[in-house]
């Protein structure tokens, strides 16, 4: 799991460095991970399944073992403002992740967001 916070405004001026400094302070590129996913294995993707359930359990050590982020979580609490393109901005970054297999979660989104998000998804 990793965390990302944004300050300030997201609209179409400001969305492909908001896009760079995600990427850069994550290290998740999903342009990267997409590609990576598209080669992984059946057995791969057997043998991280079987990985993440005894992370779950508890019984897991960590050792030599190339740690996978699946979620990110980005904190936008700080968003003092979205317009339509820093909107579809998120839903594109959303559909990005989404084919890497990673989860995103918008976490503290303005009200007047999630409602819009929530009625039209």
């Amino acid at each position: 799991m990793k965390l990302f916070k944004i300050v300030g405004p997201i609209h179409f001026a400001n969305r492909e460095n908001l896009r760079r400094f995600i990427v850069k302070g994550t290290g998740l590129d999903p342009k990267e991970l997409q590609k990576d996913a598209d080669k992984q294995t059946e057995f791969e993707f057997a043998k991280e399944k079987i990985f993440m359930h005894a992370i779950k359990n508890g019984s897991y050590s960590f050792q030599d073992q190339e740690t996978k982020y699946r979620i990110l979580i980005i904190d936008c609490s700080g968003v003092s403002y979205i317009d339509s393109a820093g909107g579809k901005f998120l839903e594109q970054l959303w559909g990005d992740y989404d084919k890497a297999n990673i989860s995103l979660c918008l976490a503290g989104l303005p009200d007047y967001i999630y409602s819009y998000y929530n009625c039209n998804m």
